[in-house]
């Protein structure tokens, strides 16, 4: 046995399920195929509600935070899992070296993954002139940016692509953004444009650029972007076998859960609460 508790994904979740571990005196594997501790909320503009965290303060150095108390913890082990199985007594996982990690119980924060809106002519993948954050793009100064979306996301990322000196314009379906209206309205503040019941129709690239057909409620207009961010929402990382092991040896957390709700306090609340009840359990059998 490797460990009483696998912990995979370093995110919030993924954190505050290792720092129970230890608090309770647990021997425990923290794996995230990056080899370090954040997650997304290192790509968060500014955040909110995150307790013990002032308002405003960056993703990054809220991933900074989480980094530290990772370092505390003994460190995260980069690797990836691709299945998971139960065997009696355990939890067996696979890595992408052929190795097998075997714990009496697994807690999964792999997080979530940026979809692809459904329209002709964006890419399966996304590289340039696409982009999956707005870290991925390096040199935004003077360049037109469309984000496709109006949840919280879309905003924030516009906001951090604004503040880079890139023209910005948010590309929404529906009649009113659903991002929070104080993060809606600081995006205009700092510039964003605000593209309302538009639906994006088609996509080409042109060269080094990407014309977007949009339909703008009954006509049609075309418009060029350098850059295209897609922002309509995130579907939550799986691994193979994970949704078969018993519920004595496994907790999916966080926003691999797949909710609405993407809150820091609520994965990490996820996390902590998975590793007490996995750890009771293990303790409780042993007797």
């Amino acid at each position: 046995m490797n460990a009483d508790l696998l912990i995979i994904g370093a995110g919030p979740a993924g954190i505050a399920a290792a720092s129970e571990a230890a608090r309770s005196g647990a021997s425990f594997n923290l794996i995230d195929e990056t080899g370090r501790a954040g997650g997304a909320i290192g790509l968060a503009y500014e955040t909110r509600g995150i307790p013990f965290v002032a308002d405003r303060t960056p993703g990054a150095a809220v991933a900074r935070l989480l980094q530290a108390e990772a370092d505390r913890l003994g460190g995260v082990e980069r690797a990836t899992i691709h299945s998971l199985s139960e065997q009696p007594g355990c939890v067996v996982a696979r890595t992408d070296r052929g190795e097998e990690l075997r714990a009496r119980a697994v807690v999964v924060a792999t997080g979530a993954t940026p979809m692809i809106p459904p329209v002709p002519g964006l890419p399966p993948l996304l590289q340039p002139p696409w982009a999956g954050s707005a870290s991925d793009i390096e040199d935004a100064v003077a360049l037109q940016v469309a984000v496709i979306g109006g949840s919280d996301v879309a905003f924030d990322q516009a906001r951090a692509l604004r503040s880079r000196g890139a023209a910005v314009a948010v590309l929404c379906r529906s009649r009113a953004p659903r991002a929070p209206r104080w993060l809606w309205q600081a995006a205009v503040r700092d510039g964003v444009e605000v593209l309302a019941h538009t639906v994006v129709v088609s996509a080409d690239a042109v060269g080094r650029e990407v014309d977007l057909e949009l339909r703008m409620a009954s006509t049609t207009v075309h418009r060029r972007f350098g850059r295209v961010l897609a922002a309509v929402g995130r579907a939550p990382r799986r691994i193979e076998g994970m949704e078969e092991l018993s519920m004595d040896r496994a907790r999916i957390v966080g926003d691999a859960v797949g909710r609405a709700a993407r809150h820091v306090a609520i994965a990490m609340g996820d996390g902590t609460l998975a590793a007490f009840e996995l750890l009771r359990g293990a303790r409780e059998t042993e007797r």
